[in-house]
């Protein structure tokens, strides 16, 4: 995730940063749906089942061309 592109970070423990992404998030829920479109789109592209089959092939047919 990155911070106010797909989301909103905090430091661990810090109850005040916690409270103030919780405020930004209530107080903007547009701002929140970018968020979620973006990281779908994150996703899509990055994670999707037939891209990560493609990036698996072209991985096992360099090993194979390397040997």
């Amino acid at each position: 995730m990155e911070h106010a592109v797909t989301g909103l970070l905090f430091e661990v423990k810090n109850e005040e940063a916690l409270f103030q992404q919780m405020q930004y998030a209530l107080d903007n829920p547009a701002v929140l749906q970018q968020f979620a479109k973006t990281l779908r789109h994150h996703i899509e592209q990055h994670f999707d089942q037939p891209v990560l089959h493609s990036l698996l092939r072209k991985k096992y047919l360099e090993l194979l061309a390397a040997q």
